[in-house]
């Protein structure tokens, strides 16, 4: 037996000296490997999860800094994977998003709004994975599949972020009726807020109200977008921002374009072929405009409306907070859309309805102050930014026409008596819902309401009327406006005359 003899023992007990020594370095070799693969993963873990897109990715596109309560770090950052097919109406890839908690308290779960799922979308955005940091979670549905909730797999602390991923698919609808807006018609894909939105999250509630079917949809926080769309050859991806790289597959067929935003609310895609691109410089601006070949002279005016509209809000109410902004000629007829840093501008415009070209292109900018800068909620105050908006269209038309632009204000008048004689007047601030449908809530916020802010410029002049506006923008930049913060605002700057006009005009009192 080996173990009985001395010689092949102590020969043996020899030579284990040397393997030994040879396991034991494996051993430690192989234990720096383990510990070197596990902080690479680590690091990884590290990196991905509450990272998400870079920031660096879209500091260059920030014109202005949002106030130290919203640090850039904490701005939202979407980063969307998408491969769109134009011929099947059908778009699906995947939505990362960093998400920081601006709360005080822990969070246990996210919500997201799944506009397309409304009926006055017509699409359908099904989600059949979530996961958060790198954990698959059992995500919920809400009522009428217009939204979604996502439950955290860790309480999420105050100033900690989570990487939120969806994997979602989009199929959208023929435009057929003259307010569709949502869909594809004459070859043409218009797909406002496609995508799971991220709610806002408010004094502790979650902004999840229904929308009645009319107006806009649905509140968003500011946020950054870094999108990549793959289609097929020959097709054009266009959205807000700035095209940073096109790359085409020749053997697939595909074309994949890469555009990065700076800080935007909601976006929009439109997906159509022959478009030819004007630019048009503004300082750090660079204004694009998108059309077919045959509106080129339309899309150019459009341009100059565009760059003249700019200058004037940026020197009268604030800086725009981007460094792109789009035009977009799109076959929709009598819907509007309002989006961050894009204005779709109707087929209408570009012909039959080109002496309207003006008035749509300048309050398609104003909403870019009132809507993108500052917000208000569409659903509980709609007639803030709406009529904000059109009195601001109405102010910079003022200053390049004239007289002539006194033909707005006549006509509001107009309207309104009507509705006063008809007895449907009405408070201008009360939930959408209540306005009871889109003819009287139009002709209401939109009439009514920039008539209150013609009174209160015939109360404080112009350049009062400026400073409210100024300040408005100065103290709720990168947040969400209401009819309490106005009143505030209006009593600390101009006292009670400005509040008792606010109380008749706004709360009907």
């Amino acid at each position: 037996m080996l173990h009985s003899s001395p010689m092949l023992y102590g020969h043996r007990s020899r030579q284990r000296r040397r393997p030994r020594a040879a396991i034991v370095a494996r051993l430690g070799s192989a234990i720096r490997l383990l510990a070197a693969l596990a902080l690479l993963a680590s690091l990884a873990a590290c990196g991905s999860s509450p990272q998400g897109p870079a920031l660096e990715t879209f500091r260059p596109a920030v014109l202005v800094t949002p106030p130290r309560e919203l640090p850039l770090d904490a701005v939202l950052r979407y980063q969307l994977e998408l491969t769109a097919k134009p011929l099947d109406n059908s778009l699906s890839g995947q939505v990362s998003i960093r998400y920081q908690n601006q709360t005080q308290g822990d969070l246990r779960e996210v919500y997201l709004r799944l506009c397309p799922n409304l009926p006055m979308y017509g699409g359908k955005l099904d989600v059949s994975r979530a996961t958060v940091d790198g954990r698959e979670v059992p995500f919920v549905v809400g009522a009428k599949n217009a939204s979604l909730k996502v439950p955290l797999p860790h309480t999420l602390a105050p100033q900690k972020a989570a990487l939120l991923v969806i994997d979602f698919a989009l199929t959208y609808p023929e435009m057929k009726g003259d307010y569709d807006f949502f869909g594809v018609r004459d070859g043409v894909t218009v797909l406002p807020d496609f995508y799971p939105m991220v709610a806002p999250l408010i004094d502790g509630e979650w902004r999840l109200d229904p929308s009645p079917g009319f107006g806009d949809a649905a509140l968003s926080d500011l946020a950054f977008y870094d999108i990549e769309v793959s289609l097929p050859s020959g097709y054009q991806a266009i959205a807000p921002g700035k095209t940073v790289g096109t790359t085409t597959t020749p053997a697939k067929g595909v074309t994949t374009y890469h555009i990065i935003t700076g800080l935007l609310r909601n976006i929009g895609l439109v997906i159509g072929q022959g478009y030819e691109a004007q630019t048009l410089q503004v300082g750090a601006i660079t204004i694009t405009s998108q059309a077919l070949p045959q509106d080129l002279t339309t899309s150019r005016a459009a341009l100059t409306h565009a760059a003249g509209a700019l200058a004037y809000y940026q020197d009268n109410l604030a800086p725009y907070p981007d460094n792109h902004l789009l035009l977009v000629r799109v076959p929709l007829r009598q819907a509007t859309v309002h989006l961050s840093g894009m204005i779709l501008l109707n087929s209408a415009l570009y012909g039959e309805k080109r002496d309207s070209l003006e008035q749509a292109v300048v309050d398609g900018v104003a909403r870019q102050w009132w809507g993108l800068r500052l917000a208000s909620d569409p659903i509980r105050d709609a007639w803030l930014d709406e009529s904000l908006a059109t009195y601001s269209t109405y102010m910079y038309l003022r200053e390049t026409h004239g007289s002539a632009a006194e033909a707005f204000p006549e006509a509001w008048q107009a309207t309104y008596a009507d509705l006063v004689k008809s007895g449907q007047d009405g408070p201008l601030a009360q939930p959408l819902a209540n306005f009871g449908g889109s003819a009287h809530y139009e002709a209401l916020v939109y009439n009514k309401g920039p008539l209150f802010w013609q009174e209160l410029e015939k109360l404080l002049g112009q350049s009062g009327l400026l400073t409210i506006m100024r300040e408005l923008q100065r103290q709720s930049f990168g947040r969400v406006l209401d009819t309490a913060g106005l009143l505030a605002t209006l009593n600390q700057l101009a006292g009670a005359p400005a509040t008792d006009l606010a109380q008749k005009w706004v709360l009907g009192k």
